[in-house]
């Protein structure tokens, strides 16, 4: 197990990374871009002005990790460890990632790019969207129970196929979510 460690301006290959566990380590403008994560667990990390795009993250851990101004696209988390998954995301890009089938109740999403990010059948209960493009995002039968969406640009969500209920959504968000989905407003 690696503690308390502080990476800066490192790039990494999949050797230093898979199969290790990290626990209250900081990773400051690393790139980490398509390396194998597999297996590897992050405890109380974070992970600022890193590039994390395209990296495997099959059985992964993630327990109170932070990710801020990260490029982190392509990334398929639903292949992640999902017991105690726990992570924020704050002026990152996602785009072209998944959380297809994860349970990621309770996660903050603040100011992201998410574009084309796919939520299908995703447990999003308590997630909270603030100030987030959520252009031609995927939402198929996602649990969005008081969920909260904030400022938000692009909110591509079908009422139909989805669970709504006790949303909180601020109006901005809310006119542009109804005419989504087929409403006039007048």
């Amino acid at each position: 197990m690696i503690l308390d460690a502080h990476y800066k301006n490192k790039t990494f290959t999949e050797f230093e990374l898979c199969n290790k566990q990290f626990e209250n380590c900081d990773f400051d403008d690393c790139n980490l871009e398509g390396i194998n994560l597999n297996q590897s667990g992050f405890v109380e990390c974070t992970f600022t002005n890193c590039n994390l795009s395209n990296v495997q993250v099959e059985q992964t851990s993630f327990k109170d990790v932070a990710f801020a101004h990260c490029k982190m696209m392509g990334i398929n988390f639903g292949n992640c460890n999902n017991f105690m998954l726990q992570f924020s995301f704050a002026h990152s890009n996602l785009s072209y990632s998944s959380f297809e089938n994860l349970d990621i109740k309770n996660t903050n999403f603040v100011n992201c790019i998410l574009e084309q990010l796919d939520y299908t059948q995703a447990n999003c209960k308590q997630v909270t969207w603030d100030s987030c493009n959520l252009r031609n995002s995927i939402f198929q039968e996602t649990q969005l129970q008081e969920s909260s969406i904030f400022n938000c640009t692009q909110i591509p969500i079908p009422i139909k196929n989805n669970f709504l209920k006790n949303v909180k959504i601020d109006s901005h968000s809310a006119l542009q979510l109804l005419a989504a989905n087929g409403f006039v407003l007048v």
